[in-house]
């Protein structure tokens, strides 16, 4: 088997700046990273999404994919969508609509 060569996610803590004024907030830990596949890496997310102006909060476990050929910027950038997606999809069944770019984003 040949070794593969990943760009490092040590970066983290990641602050991300959501638009020009965050409607959301998600904070999220990733841990117990795996290969599934020879195209990607998986990592468990563990994250709290909060609204203030609802106060509609909730938490969540899922799967962050990040491509295994991205650079260390590519990787985060994933991982910082996909994130800022489980916020908005967490809180539209609760009848809010929060834009993507309006979630901040924190990753510890």
């Amino acid at each position: 088997m040949t070794p593969v060569t990943a760009p490092t996610l040590a970066a983290f803590p990641m602050k991300a700046e959501a638009g020009s004024d965050p409607q959301a907030f998600i904070i999220a830990t990733l841990s117990d990273p795996t290969a599934p596949d020879r195209d990607t890496f998986r990592l468990t997310t563990r994250a709290a999404v909060n609204h203030p102006a609802s106060r509609i909060t909730g938490t969540f476990t899922g799967s962050v994919h990040v491509d295994i050929r991205a650079s260390a910027d590519q990787a985060r950038n994933q991982i910082k969508s996909q994130l800022m997606q489980f916020a908005v999809n967490l809180l539209v069944p609760n009848g809010v609509k929060v834009a993507k770019d309006r979630v901040a984003v924190i990753v510890h």
